[in-house]
């Protein structure tokens, strides 16, 4: 990403969102209506068919549409998920990295609309998504968090 773009490494992920923490989300980078976000794939994130897990992947690509929002958004205001979609490509396993690339589609003063896609590192598609965001004030004055 270009290098307007603010970067996120593991320990600031984990003081943002403990839970993207324990996920092993171990870099986010934002800015200009983009986003990208990185997870190493731990055996714990699959399901029964030792591929990753479905809500995995759509957390991941919900962490993008996030990140993507929050920077064409006021400090001041928060994007939260009102509507997400995914279409699941293909699968991933244990051990791969996957990122997911978020970009606004249209931002309206009250809705940003976003879309992402997850790949693997060598660029096979595991997932993409859409998802409608509405805006709305923080509830804290915690202007740093971005997800």
């Amino acid at each position: 990403m270009e290098e307007s773009f603010q970067t996120l490494d593991k320990d600031q992920v984990k003081v943002i969102s403990p839970f993207l923490g324990y996920l092993n989300v171990h870099k986010i980078e934002l800015g200009s209506g983009r986003s990208r976000v990185h997870l190493k794939i731990r055996p714990e994130h699959t399901n029964r068919g030792r591929t990753v897990h479905g809500g995995v992947i759509a957390t991941l690509l919900d962490v993008a549409f996030g990140t993507a929002a929050t920077s064409v958004v006021d400090t001041s205001e928060m994007p939260i998920t009102v509507s997400l979609n995914v279409d699941y490509i293909q699968s991933a396993a244990a051990g791969e990295n996957l990122v997911a690339e978020g970009k606004v589609v249209k931002k309206g003063s009250r809705i940003v609309f976003v879309e992402a896609i997850v790949n693997t590192e060598k660029g096979e598609v595991v997932a993409r998504g859409s998802a409608v965001m509405a805006v709305r004030p923080r509830q804290n004055s915690n202007t740093e968090n971005v997800t």
